[in-house]
């Protein structure tokens, strides 16, 4: 099987350990003991393409990845809707940031009249 759809398989966040960086097209993943044929999930982890080059420059110790990677699987996401919505229900927020984006259209609108 290849490596990342072991990785992608096992760790629930598929984010990097280090910073929280998400975007998939983007995100690497580390072999923690630096062998490619070690294709053990507990040898694999997520980094973004920064701190994979850290990681192998040594800048960032293998016992702190091993650390992170735990605090990332054992932590949930964060969610952010709570910042824009509360408790609001999916059809509520989307109801809300609809109305928030008509009314910077209109006060768009009337900056440039």
């Amino acid at each position: 099987m290849d490596y990342r759809k072991t990785a992608q398989q096992h760790y629930r966040n598929h984010v990097c350990v280090w910073c929280g960086y998400g975007n998939p097209e983007v995100l690497e993943v580390a072999y923690v003991d630096h062998n490619n044929k070690n294709n053990k999930p507990s040898n694999l982890v997520f980094l973004c393409p920064t701190h994979h080059r850290e990681y192998d420059l040594g800048l960032i110790s293998t016992k702190m990845v091993l650390e992170r990677r735990k605090f990332v699987e054992t932590n949930p996401k964060a969610d952010w809707s709570i910042l824009i919505g509360g408790n609001l229900t999916k059809e509520e927020l989307k109801k809300k940031l609809t109305e928030s984006a008509k009314k910077a259209h209109r006060t768009r609108k009337l900056k440039e009249k």
